[in-house]
Formats: structure tokens, sequence, C-alpha cells
């Protein structure tokens, strides 16, 4: 019996469905062009902002400078707005040019300074200097005025010894002629005690010439029956003032150190002799000194002054 073989059959498949590209192609151009038109919008909006920053920084420059009529809306037009642009461009390079001297005069003021500052600074050393030798003088001038002083006092009291010995001498001088003129032989006694005398009389008056004793008369000023006198500064060595009341004949004293001697029944003619003496001191030594009665005693008081 012939075996018969038969393959199998196989099922029949099904036909594939067809894509529908052209709704899938436009889905991506409307896609892309979406993307585009979010893209250009944000670009032609971030323009815009450039813009109008642009545009308001130019006329906040405009105003600086000094340029009048520049708005936004200039800016905007587009005639005017290169014309606008330029003038703008054109104060600002003037501006910038006159920033650029006011730097150039800040600079030489800064360099005036520093020079003005070092002319300073050298004065002030000069001065210093011309301060520490002003000290030094000074000083110097002081050490000179005390030697000075020193002399002087050594001076005065030179003459002062001197004065006391012109005194003695005189004291002498005047004892020797009363005991002449008291004497017996006064005739006899009087030429030789006045030629032995005489050589001291000199040296006395060449001794108070150099000691500046001998000066103009003190000259009195007179009221009534009273007069009163202020000796010269140098004048006397012992007295400042004098006054005498002639209907008292009372003869007043003032010494250096403003003590008040007082003397009674002095004659007027002795008081005008005392003022119109050439040697102050001198006269009141011989005539008046212990000759009148004298409150406080003449004797203790002299030499209790001070020079």
């Amino acid at each position: 019996m012939a075996t018969t073989f038969s393959p199998p059959v196989r099922a029949k498949k099904k036909p594939k469905a067809a894509i529908p590209v052209l709704p899938i192609a436009l889905g991506v151009v409307a896609a892309a062009l979406a993307a585009l038109w979010f893209t250009t919008n944000g670009k032609l909006k971030q323009a815009q902002a450039d813009r109008a920053a642009l545009t308001e920084a130019v006329v906040q420059t405009a105003a600086a400078a000094g340029v009048e009529g520049v708005t936004a809306e200039a800016l905007a037009d587009a005639t005017n707005g290169p014309v606008v642009l330029a003038s703008v461009a054109t104060s600002v390079g003037e501006r910038v040019a006159e920033l650029a001297a006011a730097r150039s005069e800040v600079a030489q003021a800064r360099s005036n300074v520093g020079r003005l500052e070092g002319e300073g600074q050298a004065a002030q050393e000069q001065l210093t200097t011309l301060r520490a030798q002003l000290d030094a003088a000074r000083t110097e001038a002081k050490a000179k005025m005390d030697e000075a002083g020193a002399a002087v006092k050594k001076a005065e009291v030179q003459i002062a010894a001197l004065n006391e010995t012109i005194a003695g001498l005189q004291e002498e001088l005047v004892a020797a002629r009363e005991a002449a003129a008291q004497s017996p032989e006064a005739d006899e006694v009087v030429e030789p005690a006045s030629a032995e005398v005489a050589p001291d009389a000199a040296a006395v008056d060449a001794v108070a010439a150099e000691s500046s004793v001998v000066t103009e008369p003190v000259k009195p000023a007179r009221s009534g029956s009273s007069q009163a006198a202020v000796i010269p500064e140098g004048k006397s060595a012992l007295f400042k003032t004098v006054r005498y009341d002639a209907a008292k004949e009372r003869l007043v004293f003032t010494t250096l150190d403003d003590k008040v001697l007082t003397y009674s029944g002095v004659p007027e003619t002795t008081v005008d002799e005392l003022l119109a003496a050439p040697v102050f001191d001198i006269y009141y030594r011989f005539r008046i000194l212990d000759k009148f009665a004298s409150d406080p005693k003449d004797r203790d008081l002299i030499p209790t002054i001070r020079r």
C-alpha cells in the first residue's frame, strides 16, 4: 500500500496595515515651526529689551552731556535717530575732552601742592633754625646784661666809696678852715691850709665828674612860701625828693628807700644853695648833715639807706 506524504499546509499571514506618513510629517513640521516661533519670539523680546535699555542709556548719557531734546521717541524715529545719536556722540566727545583737561589740571594742582609742601617744610626748618639762633642770642644778651649789671653795681659801690672819701676830705677842709679862722694866727694858717688842701679839692671835682654825680641843679617848684623838688635820677645817692616850708623853716627829705628825714630851723638860703649845688650829696653832707636838728637823727639814718 502506497503511502503519500503531504506537507503541512501553512496558514497565510494577514497583510500589515499601512503607516500614515503624512500626518506624522505634518506634526513634525508643526512642532519645528512652534519651536522656531518660540525661539524667534524670545529673541525678539530680548532684542526689544536690549533696545529699550540701550535707548535709556543713550537718553541718560545725553542728559549727562547736556544735550537737550534726546528722548526715546526721537531715537525710535528712523529719520532723526542717527542725527540724534551723532549729536550725543559729539557732545560726549567734548565732555571726555573736558574731563581729560580737568584731570590734567588736577594733576598739575597736585604737583603744585607737593612743591608747596616741600617749600613749607624747608621754611619750617629755617624757622626752627632762626628760633634756635634767637634763643642763643637772647641767652648771650642776658649774660652780657648780667655782666653789665654787675659792673654797674661795682661802679656804684666805687662811686659811693669815692663820695664818702670826698665827703671826708670836704669835712677835713671845712674843719681846717674853721680852725684856721678861730686861730689867733689866722692870716698865717689859712694860706698853708688852703695850699695844702687845694689839690685834694681838684681831685674831688675830677672824681665827681668821672662818676657822673655832677648834674644840672635841681629845679624846685615853688608854691607860696614852700617849695618841692624831685631829684633827677643819678644826681643823689641818698634822696629822691626834697620839700621845704619857708614859714616853718622845715626841710624834709625822702630817701631812696622811702624813709622820711625832717630838719628844723633850716634857712631858705641854705635850701637854695642845696638845690643849686653842682654836687647835691656833697653840699648836703657839709652844710646840712649834723648841722641842724633832725628827726630821726641823720647820723643814724643815713647809713641805713638802701641804695
